[in-house]
């Protein structure tokens, strides 16, 4: 049975009787169409129609050939809503687009710190010079956004102007690619308006623009046109929105992996959807245009690939990221970002589910989509059309690719999934309210029956403002405008503010720029080490490669990956022993805040969490004759400690104290599996008799951000153990992790004391010591840490590290919190300060 459309006169390319046969004749004497009733697609007859173009549907057998009835019948989809409806999607475009750019201009820097490593990625594509970052070369990432950034910073000579210009332009693009595919998906003008206005007002979508997802979003632009080609050479069967198809399927690889993918998918769902709904043949695939346009899109990815491999540059992949995230970012936590920045409701409280539920609910979508489908279609098969099934296939891919990544172990950071959830949610449920919608209005309309035209079916009168009547005809839309209002009031404006806020700190402003603006014009070569909220700021300012601690979690080169860890022990050590989930670390004995001989840390999924330290400063000995003992600090000897640091994997390293009565010798050791062992070596100088041995334990220095971030939960001592545990964050997981360490002492000791304090504890004991030598073991055992853990070398040297990567910089907030690191770079390794003000100082060395 062939329908038609109401809005254009064509049939539905979903539902009939007659789905699965392949129109051979479109409305020829004896064809398929010559005895088909004319009817609606909701299966109401038509009228006021116009003869069937039967040259226009020779010509579109051509074209096609292999599409089913209903496919055919809907060769022309030009909306017919009332043009005047691009008005007030237009001027949602524009508001969006001003808020965004007042909000941008609130701070000397666009908010996020992704938008400075575009513009770093962009200076070579504007024949620029760039930060010696192997990760700004170009080709690295998608280049088909980068030459537009650099073009901008050629014409503006401001990169963070270009960047904001940019980011604008983006929210606009994103707005007109709604209107399109409003236009494209619903006949209905005010549900038009309601789509663009609240997937341009979604603060999901907007906050991806605050922590600068540019890339992305500009993939989405190009997503959202291909799936409006994709309706229609599906529906109309014409070679040049085939043509246009591929085209933008092969521009959105290039501009964004990830989104490309979800493109495939997504075209894979919403074509298995209208297979089994019988809203196109399965002969319909094989078209030539389908296997030429699949065959360059192939060609395309294989060629560039090969390209860049023979120029040597890697590729980072959203599918390979460190081991680690598989569990510090598990799609248990998909939902997350809906508490701070929510799509279409105020925000709420944060929602983290079990993965096994999560991944359950993920994979459920798609399922009850098909089904839901299929029951529609055995009971009121009119009631289907191509938009709804495709935008049924839309989000049941979006919604099924987590879920299977999870089940395939993927590692990567599964909440950068949720952006794509979104809009094929909020399209769905408009495409099934315009169906409603019209459905309600042939209802009320009762239109009497007419006998079908022998030419084929017949075009209607195409919707005006109003469904039902002029009493009725304000109250649906109405309703759109109120539920705008509230959309915008509750979650757009507090979206777009909450991300200038928490986007922009002090890494963007003016003593920022400042600072770096003095490093840019310094003639001494070099890069800069610095905090993680700087350091794309400064290689995009300053053009020096920079370097940061983290976060690792969200890094996908395996290069990066290994330089933030190394950059993470090169802030607070000079040595550093690992060996599995365990690392020693030794600051040497420069400075009384940084001192640690060693730190003992253990890894939890790729995190690093410091548990205690030996502290220098609390070793001793006493010694003497009789009843008068001397005590002696181990720091306070005949001569400053001498550290020797192993050569290769799986030595130890040793630190010499010398004093009037004995000489302490210490040897650390990583052992395998986070173990390691501390021992203590007393020898008694000549003449003297030592009769104890004092040690010092506590937790990581206070004064250092980097090592002082989690919360002591226990430390206690009992039958020889202590124990020794820590609470904090696992990248972006809000569940706390539990770690710490057990130390076994050998042998017990005569004396303990415990103190804690505000964000640290200490352990203290004294260890009789009879004869003239004495020897104290502690072996040292990790406990909660999970795997995969992701680790530096087996023997790291802060000093090699500066001197491999060129570092000659240290840029660092000012502030007393963060005086750690500055004095430890005075002391430890010869830096200098050359430039401060208000909030930053930079070192030299």
């Amino acid at each position: 049975m062939v329908h038609l459309d109401p809005r254009v006169g064509r049939t539905s390319g979903v539902g009939g009787t007659a789905t699965n046969e392949t129109w051979q004749s479109y409305g020829e004497p004896g064809g398929a169409g010559a005895s088909a009733p004319a009817s609606d697609a909701l299966g109401f007859p038509t009228r006021h129609g116009t003869p069937f173009d039967a040259p226009r549907a020779r010509s579109l057998r051509t074209q096609a050939g292999h599409v089913t009835r209903e496919l055919a019948a809907h060769w022309r989809s030009r909306s017919t809503v009332n043009r005047w409806y691009l008005l007030p999607m237009l001027l949602l475009t524009l508001g969006v687009s001003i808020a965004v750019a007042v909000e941008f201009s609130q701070a000397p820097l666009p908010p996020g710190v992704d938008p400075g490593h575009w513009l770093s990625v962009s200076y070579p594509y504007g024949g620029l010079p760039t930060a010696p970052d192997p990760a700004n070369q170009p080709g690295v990432y998608s280049p088909l956004l980068f030459p537009v950034l650099g073009f901008l910073v050629l014409v503006t000579s401001s990169p963070p102007l270009a960047a904001s210009i940019l980011a604008v332009g983006l929210i606009a693009a994103y707005g007109l690619s709604l209107i399109h595919l409003a236009r494209r998906y619903l006949h209905t003008g005010f549900l038009q308006v309601a789509l663009v206005g609240a997937g341009l007002g979604c603060g999901t979508t907007l906050q991806m623009l605050f922590w600068g997802a540019y890339p992305n979003l500009f993939a989405l632009v190009l997503f959202n046109e291909a799936m409006v080609f994709f309706l229609l050479f599906v529906r109309e069967g014409r070679t040049r929105d085939a043509v246009g198809f591929y085209s933008l399927v092969g521009l959105t690889y290039l501009a964004h992996d990830l989104t490309f993918f979800l493109l495939i998918a997504s075209l894979a769902g919403s074509s298995l959807f209208l297979a089994l709904t019988r809203g196109v043949s399965f002969r319909f695939f094989l078209d030539r245009r389908n296997l030429l346009g699949g065959f360059g899109v192939a060609a395309l990815v294989g060629i560039y690939g090969a390209v860049t491999a023979r120029l040597g540059i890697s590729h980072p992949s959203y599918f390979y990221s460190n081991p680690s995230a598989y569990a510090v970012d598990e799609i248990g936590e998909i939902f997350v970002p809906l508490g701070h920045y929510p799509a279409f409701s105020p925000a709420g409280s944060t929602l983290v589910l079990d993965p096994n539920i999560a991944t359950a609910i993920l994979l459920a979508i798609p399922v009850l989509l098909l089904v839901g489908l299929l029951v529609v279609r055995a009971l009121r098969p009119h009631a289907l059309s191509l938009p709804l099934t495709v935008a049924a296939g839309w989000l049941a891919s979006v919604a099924s690719v987590p879920a299977l990544g999870w089940l395939a172990h993927v590692a990567t950071d599964y909440e950068r999934f949720l952006y794509f959830l979104p809009l094929p949610s909020l399209l769905l449920a408009v495409v099934a309210a315009d169906r409603l919608t019209r459905w309600a209005a042939r209802e009320r309309a009762a239109a009497p029956d007419l006998p079908a035209a022998p030419d084929g079916p017949y075009r209607t009168r195409s919707p005006r403002w109003t469904t039902s009547g002029r009493s009725a005809g304000w109250v649906a839309p109405a309703m759109v405008g109120a539920l705008l209002f509230l959309l915008f009031s509750t979650v757009t404006i507090p979206a777009v503010q909450l991300g200038e806020s928490s986007g922009s700190h002090s890494a963007h402003d003016a003593a920022f720029v400042a600072a770096t603006s003095w490093l840019r014009t310094q003639p001494a070569g070099g890069n800069v080490l610095t905090v993680t909220t700087a350091a794309r700021w400064c290689e995009a300012l300053t053009n020096r490669a920079s370097y940061t601690a983290g976060p690792v979690w969200l890094l996908f080169d395996p290069f990066q990956i290994g330089v933030a860890q190394e950059s993470y022990w090169a802030l607070n050590a000079q040595t550093v022993l690992a060996d599995g989930p365990g690392v020693l670390s030794f600051s040497g004995f420069q400075t009384s805040l940084l001192s640690q001989a060693p730190l003992y840390t253990v890894y939890d999924l790729g995190v690093p969490f410091p548990i205690f330290r030996v502290l220098p400063g609390a070793l001793y000995v006493t010694a003497g004759s009789g009843t008068t003992l001397t005590t002696y600090p181990l720091l306070t000897g005949r001569a400053a400690p001498t550290f020797t640091s192993p050569q290769a994997a799986g030595g130890a390293a040793t630190i010499v104290y010398v004093t009037p009565a004995a000489t302490v010798t210490e040897v650390a050791q990583p052992t395998g599996n986070g173990s390691a062992i501390i021992e203590f070596q007393v020898v008694a100088a000549a003449g003297q008799t030592v009769r104890s041995f004092g040690l010092g334990l506590a937790s990581p220095p206070g004064g250092s951000p980097q090592l002082a971030r989690d919360r002591i939960t226990e430390q206690a001592y009992a039958a020889g153990v202590l124990t020794w545990e820590v609470q904090g964050t696992v990248g972006q997981n809000p569940n706390p992790a539990q770690v710490g360490a057990t130390v076994g002492l050998n042998p017990l000791p005569s004396n303990t004391s415990s103190a804690r304090f505000d964000g640290g504890s200490e352990w203290k004991a004294v260890f009789p010591v009879t004869g003239r030598s004495f020897t104290l073991n502690l072996s040292v055992l990790p406990t909660g840490t999970q795997l995969p853990t992701d680790q530096v070398r087996p023997v790291f040297q802060t000093q090699q590290f500066l001197a491999e990567h060129s570092i000659h910089f240290l840029l660092w907030p000012a502030d007393s919190y963060d005086a750690a690191q500055v004095g430890y770079y005075e002391a430890a390794f010869g830096f200098h300060p050359v430039y401060s003000n208000a909030e930053w100082v930079i070192l030299e060395g």
